[in-house]
Order: structure tokens, then sequence, then C-alpha cells
């Protein structure tokens, strides 16, 4: 799916997206239904997917050196990483702006109910 903004200049994103539909509130206050386009970034999901992953391996490190006497003789170690979530979410991305998502509110037919009621 792609998506700009004028020529593409200012503001454009391409890749693969899934679309939904999502009910959300409107400027108006209205509970009304958007589609959804949400780019699917790989490399950033598998950033966080290991990232979550490292931090239960580490909270069952620690459940198992409270719970395990054989454990606390050991010590408790913590594998910390050697470079930041923020610069690996970073690398390879030069854009100085990205879009994730974009939300369009679908129409309604309020103006034709209006003039019938």
């Amino acid at each position: 799916m792609t998506a700009a903004v004028g020529d593409g200049s200012v503001l454009s994103e391409d890749g693969p997206a899934v679309q939904y539909l999502q009910r959300r509130t409107s400027d108006d206050g209205h509970s009304r239904w958007f589609r959804v386009i949400h780019w699917v970034k790989s490399d950033r999901q598998m950033v966080l997917t290991y990232t979550a992953a490292t931090l239960i391996a580490d909270l069952w490190e620690a459940g198992r050196f409270r719970y395990v006497a054989a454990a606390r003789a050991e010590g408790f170690r913590v594998a910390l990483p050697k470079i930041s979530i923020d610069d690996l979410l970073r690398a390879g991305d030069v854009r100085p702006m990205s879009v994730d998502e974009i939300a369009v509110e679908l129409p309604y037919l309020v103006a034709v109910a209006e003039a019938a009621g």
C-alpha cells in the first residue's frame, strides 16, 4: 500500500500494510467508523519482539532466583543489551518523519437523513 501527500516529497509511506475497520470518536464527539491503514514494519516488530522475549526471560530468571535455593547459590545474572532499543529502532531509518497508521472517517448520510426529516 502506498500513500503520499502532494508529490510525496513531504510525506509518503509504502510497503506492506493491514487495513481494518475501527470505531473511534470523531472530532464532533460521536462514535464513528474509520478505515485504518497500518503499515507493518517487520524490522521494528522484530526488535520489539526480541526485547519482550528478553524481558520475559529475565523475569523468569528473577523468579527462579527467588524460589529455587540452588539458583540463589549460583547468583542472579541479567544480560544487559549492548545497544539501546532506541538505537535499534532508529537503525536504517533515515527519514525525519514516518507514518505508522492513517485513519479516515467513513462518510455518513447525515445530510440526506436531515433533509428527509
